[in-house]
């Protein structure tokens, strides 16, 4: 279903791409730049703790520090126990990126501060997250849309 909405927004889909080779080589590049990108969501969401310590409600930020946290744990079948061709990894990559959209789209609606410069701020950062993901998942649509729905619907 999510395949045919991206291939009526744009050119149709080559039968090139559709070959094991293209997913398995766009699927390994996802692989490779989460590898680095999902560890470092544990410094960032620390900072941002950090940074947002006297602004926002203290415990709202160590709620959404510790879902940040229990997220990362879904990452781990993505990157270690499935080969990037089974179906299995489609569904764990799909989960993955769902509890990521829900974990960081809850910042802005469980600590907002009050003062619309810190608010600015955490909508700016918020957003460098969804750009950040866009970068290496919309290369793979319905990857990047398991992160995109949901970070939306909470945000």
């Amino acid at each position: 279903m999510i395949r045919n909405v991206l291939l009526r927004q744009g050119a149709p889909a080559s039968p090139e791409r559709d070959t094991p080779e293209i997913r398995r080589a766009l699927r390994a590049r996802f692989r490779r730049a989460s590898q680095f990108t999902v560890p470092a969501s544990i410094p960032t969401a620390t900072l941002y703790c950090v940074v947002l310590w006297r602004w926002a409600d203290n415990s709202a930020l160590v709620v959404w520090w510790s879902i940040i946290m229990l997220q990362l744990v879904t990452y781990w079948p993505v990157h270690f126990r499935t080969d990037v061709l089974d179906a299995s990894w489609h569904r764990h990559a799909s989960v993955a990126q769902a509890a990521g959209g829900v974990a960081w789209g809850l910042l802005p609606l469980i600590a907002m501060p009050d003062d619309p410069q810190w608010q600015m701020f955490v909508a700016a950062m918020t957003l460098g997250v969804m750009a950040s993901n866009a970068i290496f998942a919309a290369t793979l649509g319905w990857l990047f849309l398991s992160f995109l729905a949901p970070f939306t619907i909470v945000t």
